[in-house]
């Protein structure tokens, strides 16, 4: 999924490899273990998305960024 986003795309080394390595890893996992139609999976794309896009920015470009605060998911884990 990730690398479908990837794809065409003239981001930063940086961000490509943080998209395509462990946002990558972040994506397998939570299609494991919550599924694919989840809400954290629909958060989880939606960053990547937006981390896409935030990277095109050009800096000090009069583009607008999305203001809106990144959600991420937490997870509970057993003790």
């Amino acid at each position: 999924m990730v690398e479908g986003l990837l794809k065409k795309q003239n981001l930063p080394r940086f961000t490509h490899t943080l998209l395509s390595q462990a946002w990558t890893d972040v994506m397998a996992l939570t299609s494991l273990r919550q599924g694919e139609d989840s809400d954290a999976w629909k958060q989880h794309l939606e960053i990547a998305e937006r981390l896409i896009s935030v990277a095109k920015a050009a800096p000090g470009s009069s583009r607008s960024v999305p203001k809106r605060p990144m959600a991420c998911a937490r997870t509970s884990r057993a003790r």
